[in-house]
C-alpha cells in the first residue's frame, strides 16, 4: 500500500483486518478511502482502520455488480450499509431484503437471505440471516446446521451456535445446562486441523442456558 500510494480501493473485512494490523505494527498513517463489502464489518475494526487514516465506506448488494445500498463520504452512518441506491427497487418483506431485477419474465422481486431494517434517515441496517447459511468474513457461504450438529458431539452434548468471526473463521458459543463445562479442547483442535480455513474455530465462549435465555 505504501509503495503504490493508493488512495481509493475496495477490500473485504478480512483483508482490511490484515491491513490494519500491519499499519498498527508499523505505526504508519495512510490517508485513503476503503470501500468495504462482501461480509459484515465489525465496528471496532472500522474504528481501528480510521485511527490508521483509512476512511471506510461500506456497501451492500446482491453481488459486486448489483449494489443495493452504500455509504458515501458526505452521507454515511457507521454500523449501517448505507442508504438505498434505488428506493423503488428495494423493499423489506417481514424484515427480509428483496430487490427488483429484470429476468425472462420481466421485472420480478427477488429475496435475499439478509434481514434488515431502515432507520429514520433511510440507512439500511442488517441484523441477521433468514436462512441457516452464513457468509464468512472472507465472503464464503457456509451451511451451519451440519457443522453445529458435528460440534455438539465434540462438546459433549452442549448446544452449539456458530457465528462468523469479523476477521476470519468462526466463533463458537456453547450453551450448557449447568456451570460444569466438560468440552474436549483437544477434540476442538483436531476439528480445526480437519477443516478448511474458513470453517476453523477462532473463538470459543461458554454460557449457561439460564444466562442465555436471560440474554436473549
Amino acid at each position: 500500500l505504501r509503495e503504490s500510494q493508493a488512495n481509493l480501493f475496495t477490500i473485504t473485512p478480512s483483508l482490511l483486518h490484515q491491513l490494519v494490523v500491519d499499519l498498527e505494527s508499523s505505526k504508519h498513517i495512510h490517508k485513503c478511502i476503503a470501500i468495504c463489502s462482501g461480509a459484515a464489518l465489525d465496528l471496532a475494526l472500522q474504528k481501528r482502520a480510521e485511527a490508521c487514516g483509512i476512511e471506510v465506506l461500506t456497501m451492500y448488494g446482491a453481488s459486486d455488480c448489483l449494489m443495493i445500498s452504500a455509504n458515501t463520504q458526505h452521507n454515511k452512518c457507521n454500523g449501517s450499509v448505507g442508504q438505498l441506491i434505488e428506493e423503488d427497487h428495494v423493499r423489506l418483506q417481514e424484515s427480509k431484503v428483496e430487490y427488483k431485477r429484470k429476468d425472462a419474465s420481466g421485472l420480478m422481486w427477488h429475496a435475499l437471505e439478509d434481514l434488515g431494517a431502515l432507520d429514520e434517515n433511510g440507512f439500511l441496517h442488517l441484523h441477521g440471516r433468514a436462512s441457516e447459511t452464513i457468509k464468512t468474513a472472507e465472503g464464503l457461504f457456509i451451511h451451519i446446521i451440519n457443522l453445529e450438529k458435528e460440534l455438539e458431539k465434540v462438546t459433549n452434548g452442549c448446544q452449539c451456535i456458530i457465528y462468523p468471526n469479523p476477521q476470519n473463521g468462526l466463533d463458537l458459543v456453547c450453551i450448557t445446562d449447568s456451570e460444569k463445562i466438560s468440552v474436549d479442547k483437544k477434540a476442538l483442535m483436531e476439528w480445526n486441523d480437519e477443516h478448511e480455513r474458513h470453517e476453523k474455530l477462532t473463538r470459543l465462549a461458554y454460557i449457561t442456558r439460564a444466562d442465555f435465555n436471560t440474554f436473549i
